[in-house]
Parts: C-alpha cells; sequence; structure tokens
C-alpha cells in the first residue's frame, strides 16, 4: 500500500499509523514509532509496520464466450473421377470482459496502476467448403483434389469480411505426395486485446536523446542521437523551438535509468489481415515401409498486426524515443511521449497497437520410422517407433512506422519475452511390447543473442538447449464397462535443466524469459485415462 508507505516515511502527512502520530517543528505531522533504517533489511519495519503496508490486492476480471453453429455436410454431385461434397455452416458468437482492479490501485496506492474497463463485441458468420475431385487413377496422378472455401463474418464493431482458401491436394502415387494452398485472413482483436485493464509498467531506457551532455553520457547511448537544432522534435520538447543547448534531465544522472510505460487494452484497434502460402511434399517409398518424409514450407504477410505490449513493450522504448528525437524526426513516436516537470519524459504510451507489417517464413521438416509397419523382427519383441521433427525459421520480421524493419530470427526479447530461434527440433523414440510403452523425447532450441543489443556474452544471450522428458505407460483392456484403461507414470526436464540466466528483465522480475522456458524444474506427472 503505497499511501501507507508514503505516510511511514513522511512522504505525505501521518494519518493512521502505528503507534499515532504528532506534530514536528516543521508543521507536519509524523509517526510517533519511526522505520530503523539501518538494523539490517528483516528489521526496518516492526510487525505492525508491515501489516499496515500490506493490502488485499483484489482484481475482480469476468471474461465469456456464448455462441452457436450449425453445419451441413455431404454428396452433391459425381464428376467423371468422383462426387463432389460439400458443406455449409454458420454461427453467432457473443464476447466479452470486464476487468475491475482494487480501488487502491486505480487510485495509483497500489503497484502497476490500471483502470476498470469492460466491453465485448457479436459476430455473425457464414461460410461454405468444397472437396473437388479432379483426378484419379490415371498417369501421374493416383488423386488430385481441389479444396475452395470461403467465409463471411459479420462483426458488431468492425463491419464485415471476406476471407477464403484454395488448396490443392495431388498424389502422383502411393510414393510421393504434394500439397499446396492460398488464403486470405481477418483477425478481429479479442477482447483482452480491446479492453483488458490499462496498467503502468517500468521499462528500460537508454537516457533522454535530447539530453546536451554529448554522445553515450553516463553510459546512456541514447544521448548524443537527437538532433538539436531550431524546430526539431527535441527544440519543440524542450527548447521552446529554439536551438537545444543545454538540456541536463535529472534521469540521465542514472545509468539503466527506467521509463513508466502505459500498456494494456486500446479500443481504437483495427482488425489484422493477412496473406498465407503454404506447400509441402510427403514422400513415403513403398520400398521402405514405415518411413514417411515430410516438407512444407510456409509463407504469412500480416497487415495491421496487433503487438500486445505495444511499440516501446515489444521493441523497446529506446526505438520510440530515437524514432521521435534522432534523425527520422517520427511525429507518431513523438505523440506516445508525455513530458513533465523540467521537460523530464515521465510516461510512454505503449498500449496494444496496430503496427506495419509482419512476416513470417520458414520450413518445417518431419521423419517417421516405425518398425512394426516395416515388419522388422527384431531382436526382442515389440516395435519402436522414431520421429524427428525440425523447424527452420527463415523469416520473422515487422515493418515499423518508421519504414524500418525489425528482424526477430536468432534473437531473444526481454521487453516482449520473445525468442525466436532459427532452428528448433523435438526428438522422440517410442518402444511398444504388448500393453507396455515406454517414451522419451528431447526439445532442442539453437541458441540465440539479444535483439536489444549489447555484447553476445553470458547472461545477454540463450546458449543451445536440450530438454529430456520420458515416461511409461500400461494399457489395461477389455474390464467390464472400461474400454482401455490407461496409466502413465512420467518425468518432463528429467535432468532439471535450469532456464537461461539473462542480465536484463520483464514482465517475469526473474533474471529469464517467462514465457518461452520452464521455471517448474524437474517435473514428476501421473495420468490415468479410460475410455467407457
Amino acid at each position: 500500500n503505497f499511501e501507507h508507505l508514503a505516510q511511514i516515511t513522511e512522504l505525505i502527512g501521518c494519518q493512521d499509523v502505528p503507534g499515532g502520530c504528532h506534530t514536528n517543528e516543521a508543521g507536519m505531522s509524523v509517526p510517533n514509532v519511526q522505520p530503523h533504517w539501518f538494523q539490517g533489511p528483516n528489521n526496518i519495519f516492526t510487525p505492525a509496520q508491515l501489516d499496515y503496508l500490506r493490502f488485499d490486492n483484489v482484481q475482480l476480471t469476468h471474461s465469456g464466450e456464448n455462441y452457436a453453429y450449425a453445419n451441413l455436410g455431404g454428396p452433391l454431385f459425381n464428376l467423371p473421377f468422383g462426387t463432389v461434397q460439400a458443406a455449409i455452416g454458420g454461427e453467432i458468437r457473443k464476447e466479452y470482459q470486464s476487468n475491475l482492479p482494487s480501488i487502491l490501485v486505480q487510485e495509483g496506492w497500489g503497484p502497476n496502476q490500471s483502470q476498470p474497463t469492460a466491453g465485448g463485441y457479436t459476430v455473425d458468420s457464414v461460410f461454405g467448403e468444397l472437396n473437388i475431385p479432379l483426378l484419379k487413377d490415371v498417369p501421374f496422378a493416383k488423386v488430385l483434389t481441389l479444396a475452395p472455401s470461403g467465409r463471411f463474418d459479420h462483426y458488431s464493431n468492425f463491419g464485415n469480411a471476406y476471407t477464403y482458401k484454395i488448396g490443392l491436394d495431388w498424389a502422383v502415387s502411393d510414393d510421393l505426395r504434394f500439397r499446396s494452398s492460398w488464403s486470405t485472413g481477418f483477425r478481429a482483436p479479442n477482447v483482452t486485446e480491446l479492453f483488458g485493464g490499462q496498467g503502468i509498467s517500468d521499462n528500460g531506457a537508454s537516457g533522454d536523446p535530447c539530453d546536451t551532455r554529448g554522445a553515450n553520457f553516463n553510459g546512456n547511448s541514447n544521448i548524443g542521437k537527437g538532433i538539436l537544432t531550431a524546430g526539431s522534435t527535441c527544440s519543440l520538447a524542450v527548447a521552446n523551438g529554439g536551438p537545444v543547448t543545454h538540456f541536463e534531465p535529472a534521469q540521465d544522472n542514472a545509468t539503466n535509468n527506467q521509463i513508466q510505460v502505459q500498456q494494456g487494452g486500446n479500443t481504437n484497434l483495427k482488425p489484422e489481415k493477412s496473406e498465407s502460402f503454404t506447400a509441402g511434399i510427403i514422400i513415403s517409398p513403398r520400398w521402405t515401409p514405415g518411413l514417411v518424409f515430410s516438407a512444407d514450407y510456409y509463407w504469412v504477410r500480416i497487415h495491421n498486426t496487433i503487438l500486445i505490449g505495444g511499440i516501446a513493450g515489444n521493441a523497446s522504448p529506446d526505438l520510440v524515443l530515437n524514432g521521435c528525437y534522432g534523425a527520422a524526426q517520427n511525429k507518431d513516436f513523438c505523440s506516445l511521449i508525455t513530458r513533465g516537470a523540467g521537460s523530464q519524459i515521465t510516461l510512454l504510451n505503449s498500449l496494444n497497437t496496430n503496427f506495419g507489417i509482419a512476416k513470417v517464413q520458414g520450413v518445417d521438416y518431419e521423419l517417421t520410422y516405425d518398425t512394426g509397419l516395416a515388419h522388422i523382427n527384431l531382436p526382442f519383441s515389440g516395435a519402436l517407433n522414431f520421429d524427428l521433427q525440425v523447424s527452420n525459421a527463415l523469416k520473422n520480421t515487422t515493418t515499423n512506422p518508421d519504414n524500418t524493419t525489425n528482424s526477430y530470427v536468432g534473437t531473444f526479447q526481454y521487453s516482449a519475452e520473445a525468442f525466436t530461434p532459427r532452428w528448433k527440433g523435438n526428438a522422440k523414440v517410442e518402444y511398444r511390447t504388448g500393453p507396455w510403452v515406454a517414451h522419451w523425447d528431447g526439445e532442442w532450441t539453437e541458441g540465440v543473442h539479444s535483439f536489444d543489443g549489447g555484447s553476445n556474452v553470458y547472461s545477454n544471450n540463450v546458449p543451445a538447449r536440450l530438454l529430456h522428458n520420458i515416461s511409461a505407460s500400461y494399457t489395461f483392456h477389455s474390464n467390464g464397462v472400461m474400454q482401455k484403461t490407461r496409466i502413465t507414470l512420467g518425468i518432463d526436464n528429467l535432468f532439471d535443466k535450469d532456464p537461461p540466466f539473462l542480465r536484463g528483465d520483464s514482465t517475469c522480475k526473474c533474471n529469464s524469459l517467462a514465457g518461452p522456458f520452464d521455471f517448474v524444474g524437474r517435473f514428476f506427472f501421473g495420468r490415468i485415462s479410460a475410455k467407457f
């Protein structure tokens, strides 16, 4: 409770602190019982004062979805190579959310001040799909099928959206198959992105570019990048339009400074629109039964990309500060910056926002082999199944409002807690014999460096990682009304691999990245499943 903390530490007048209050010589009401600042970190406050500083931070969040849908599918008519199949359907959906923070948080006396929000929207949809056999059992075309589909959505707050997809499936033979698709997409902001609670976060910033104390003053890399001539954005912000000759904000006296960033829902968001293309090949040679190899290329382009956490939360406050006051003189970035007393930066607006164009491109590979399907007689009973999946991220970019491009492949981000390795993979081996199954899998990711810059050294990079998971299961077959009851015991993160230690931090306050990494450690689990 920051209000109570301010009373105990005499930042505001004493009202109801433990031990009572008295008026000092300056006429200010102060506590009778002062904190013991020099008795060690565990003895500064009395038990009564500690209780006084605590509060029940009750936040009420309610979200819901109501929907009804129906669909109808079946044959339409016959063609020379098969029957045309069709499906049509419709859906009505309503989504809503409300968020009510504690009153102390609303008033700024609790951590991460935020305000109550609420809202929702409805969607009415109709859709249809066809499956059209073009060729079958002819030379170079065991199967050739076209699958067009379309969808119409009406949003109560975003209007109408039309999307479609065209898919093609071509089996040259039993050994070789190709598949491809082209589609458009429309994604309306969800209720959390629109109406989620807004709050204040403290993000790292490398100084004010308008500071005149020379490049990289006090280790703040933004200083020296500002344009200080008359009429520049720095000039308008701190010198009333004249040249900036002397500006030394107190916040730059500290290294690793932080700036308050406002984040949360934004009712002005626009829908995302996208195009995507996929093409793949599947090889399952008859002369090697049980072996299947597939490779799938994907390309996705998204317009009006919705960034959770806004520009400063995803890219970094420095991108906004240098974009506004540096060579680009981007006034869209300037509109996000608030300055207070002494022209010091007090707040960056970084609500969820639409942010340029995002492009993703890559290839997924998979290789499987099953000795049971291959009818191989192993030197022991049972069968082995091998599965290897590898993903190669070729591109993952966003275009900034100043027309620069962020490339995320091979990097991690402190602010967004994002992790985008160029290569990652999963390997699995299962041994099956009768009702028993023994399982091992490994999760591997390539090492990455910091998107935010700095030396590629320990504590500012994520090395390559391999996690091991094991499990064993036993299946009880028919047992009265219960069919195929399975008991599974296993261990995830077998060797208790820790998440990487990083010197930066963000949401988790844990010197690592909470989103992509396992903080539980070695994890034992048991599971029972049954069919009736």
